[in-house]
This record gives structure tokens, sequence and C-alpha cells, in this order.
């Protein structure tokens, strides 16, 4: 992930990924995303957190972070903070709104109602980004 993208996301995701790195912290996002928790000084296979996360992401989780508090933010906020920059830069290269759309795994409109959500006159300029018909 590169600096501009990480300078957005909230602290606690900043957080996760310094310690943990980018793959980990989305799994932990995705799996035990929109709670604060104080992790355990030791990995009980027992335990709802093993259930959730796994044995070797608990087992990472306990190593880099036993006792310490924890604040994981849900997945779905950040995938959305994600793929809205992801969009920016494919605009700013003036690709097709119909490769974006399939690049970022959403509808054409969708990308045509992001446009509009935003105050930059080069983005909102719907014809520079047209596929070419013919």
């Amino acid at each position: 992930m590169d600096d501009s993208l990480l300078s957005h996301l909230p602290e606690s995701m900043q957080q996760l990924i310094a310690v943990f790195g980018e793959a980990v912290a989305l799994q932990l996002c995705e799996r035990i995303g929109g709670i604060s928790l104080v992790v355990p000084h030791g990995a009980n296979p027992d335990s709802w957190l093993w259930e959730r996360l796994g044995k070797d992401l608990t087992n990472s989780l306990v190593a880099k972070m036993a006792g310490g508090q924890l604040t994981i933010p849900k997945y779905d906020a950040i995938d959305r903070l994600l793929r809205r920059k992801r969009l920016y830069q494919m605009l700013e290269l003036q690709m097709p709104v119909a490769q974006i759309a399939l690049a970022l795994g959403r509808t054409d409109r969708w990308v045509y109602l992001e446009m509009g959500k935003s105050h930059d006159p080069k983005i909102r300029n719907f014809e520079v980004l047209q596929c070419p018909l013919f």
C-alpha cells in the first residue's frame, strides 16, 4: 500500500499495518472489525478469538500484542475508502469507466455516482472518460 493511501486510513488501521503488515491487518478487520479488545497473554484454542481468527492469526496477535489494547476498524469502511482512492487514481489516468468498474468489482453506475461526488472538475468531466464507441 502506498503512503498516500496509508495516510488516509484511520490511525487504528495505520497501527495495525505497522505491527502486522497490510495482509494480516486486513484479515483482522474482515474477521473481527468494529471492536476494541485487550489481547490475551496466551492463545487458548477454546477462546472466541481462536475460533474467529484461527490458530496462526491468533498466535501472531498474541505474540505481538499480548496485554495490549487493540481497536480494529470495520472492514467495509476500510474497503470503501481504499476503493474510492483507487477510483480517483484510475480517473486521473483517464481510464475508461467500464474498465474502472471491472477493476474495482463495481458497476459503471457506481463509478459515475462517485465521479459526481468529486469536487475536481477533471474527474467530473464525463466525456473525457467515456470508452471509445468506434
